[in-house]
């Protein structure tokens, strides 16, 4: 493949690692993937976060997703990544918290953000949702009664 070609001959290209992952995950090669992503990621490419832990969670491998967890929180809390990226760590990080049961990741990672631009992104409310059914607590039923009032405030009043 050219892209593999191109990723040993320039192997500190952070761009042709990126092009490569992704041609991995066409072929459905998630251990590939996961390989250059994570030698992206090494070389400093907060780009290749992203992907690398979203593939982490689907093939169950929590450990990479445990180890990238700071510089996830901290590229969704930076107001340099845009919206899309962040709504997608967003549903990353509760899906992992879910899997691996770690109620205080899916709180923090709720923590600060807007429940009404989430609950516009149908996975990330789908996510928000499964995880207040999943966890219990008061601390999830203030997540609940949040959405519950977002959502109201969506409703359009009668004419």
């Amino acid at each position: 493949m050219l892209a593999e070609e191109y990723a040993n001959v320039y192997s500190n290209d952070m761009d042709g690692l990126e092009i490569l992952g992704y041609s991995y995950v066409g072929l459905n090669d998630t251990n590939k993937a996961i390989q250059v992503y994570s030698r992206a990621v090494k070389l400093g490419d907060n780009d290749s976060y992203e992907p690398l832990a979203g593939l982490a969670v689907t093939s169950g491998r929590l450990d990479i997703v445990q180890e990238l967890l700071p510089k996830l929180m901290a590229l969704k809390d930076d107001r340099q990544t845009p919206k899309t990226g962040k709504l997608h760590l967003i549903s990353i990080l509760l899906v992992y918290s879910m899997k691996a049961d770690k109620k205080e990741i899916f709180i923090k990672t709720l923590d600060g953000e807007n429940m009404k631009e989430m609950l516009q992104d149908d996975v990330v409310k789908l996510n928000l949702t499964t995880g207040c059914e999943f966890f219990e607590g008061q601390d999830i039923d203030k997540i609940r009664q949040e959405m519950e009032a977002a959502g109201k405030s969506d409703a359009k009043p009668p004419q």
